[in-house]
């Protein structure tokens, strides 16, 4: 019986770590002009506020290979200058922030996305928020020119609904590499729940 439990147990650690296994969205996974919108399971990806016509998001490659913090591709969109990304909701503004709503099955409490430069004097803006519209946290980047990133980081304590990203603004920046980290607390305590069981037979 003992021999059994310590099975179950070890599945279950395993489970719990595979759990915490942060989940990364990289556009160089993908062939370019691959429609990346719903290619990652219970990630959702779309343009917001932008005139372009479609909600659709690529993977891209940009104008200039150094406004890619990783590889060769970026995340994009249909419009012109598909590789440029800002958070200004003016009507008619050709370029929209990039969207990413979270069903994955458990919680997201920390997200990290790279925001890089295209030009000179850009600020990138990366938003969390909960299900209700709630902001549960934000990140500005300094300064960035054509040849610079910032990894964008959030962590809160409210499960993560879904981000917005963006220069700040009308301020055109590229997006590369997002990386969502599980929340593993619910696999833990049910460990830690049978643990106490087993011990208490």
């Amino acid at each position: 019986m003992r021999t059994r439990f310590l099975s179950v147990l070890a599945v279950l650690l395993v489970g719990s770590a595979a759990l915490a296994t942060p989940l990364i969205v990289e556009p160089d996974d993908f062939l370019p002009g691959t429609d990346i919108s719903t290619i990652v399971p219970g990630v959702q990806l779309s343009t917001v506020a932008s005139d372009h016509g479609a909600p659709e998001v690529l993977a891209v490659a940009p104008l200039v290979a150094d406004w890619a913090s990783t590889g060769d591709l970026v995340f994009g969109h249909a419009g012109a200058f598909p590789e440029h990304w800002v958070t200004a909701t003016e009507p008619g503004y050709r370029y929209g922030a990039l969207r990413v709503d979270l069903d994955l099955g458990y919680d997201v409490h920390e997200v990290r996305f790279d925001l890089h430069g295209n030009d000179s004097a850009d600020i990138g803006l990366l938003e969390a928020f909960a299900g209700d519209g709630t902001l549960l946290g934000s990140y500005e980047t300094g300064l960035l020119d054509a040849d610079s990133f910032e990894t964008a980081t959030i962590s809160t304590a409210a499960p993560i609904a879904y981000l917005v990203a963006g220069g700040k603004e009308q301020a055109t920046i590229t997006l590369d590499r997002l990386v969502l980290v599980p929340e593993p607390a619910s696999a833990l305590l049910l460990t830690a729940a049978l643990l106490l069981a087993g011990r208490r037979r």
